[in-house]
């Protein structure tokens, strides 16, 4: 018990460096990001995203991490339509979909 407690505060503390330094708090990185003008964030998660998997499953391979870790939730309508409801939120106030228009009326003059 009390191993996992040290795991799970070095495991955080790394974790909250690593943001730290790319700047992930950086509210000038967050909208370059969202703007598509500065993707090092953007490349910088999704390279952890993809980093982790492969470990993660290497170790299913390997046998060192038991399936029975994993478990597949079902899918119920109310999470669907959530879904919907949160995408149409973000697109109705996105700074991208501002930038997208701006961009296209630009090329049109």
């Amino acid at each position: 018990m009390e191993l996992d407690i040290i795991e799970a505060i070095v495991l955080g503390t790394l974790f909250g460096f690593t943001l730290y330094k790319i700047g992930a708090g950086d509210p000038d990185k967050l909208m370059g990001m969202l703007k598509l003008q500065d993707l090092h964030l953007a490349k910088t998660i999704l390279g952890g995203i993809g980093f982790a998997t492969i470990i993660l499953f290497t170790g299913v391979l390997l046998g060192l991490v038991p399936m029975e870790h994993f478990s597949i939730k079902g899918i119920y309508w109310g999470v669907i339509f959530g879904a919907i409801i949160f995408v149409f939120y973000l697109l109705d106030t996105s700074y991208l979909i501002d930038y997208v228009k701006i961009k296209i009326l630009k090329e049109k003059l």
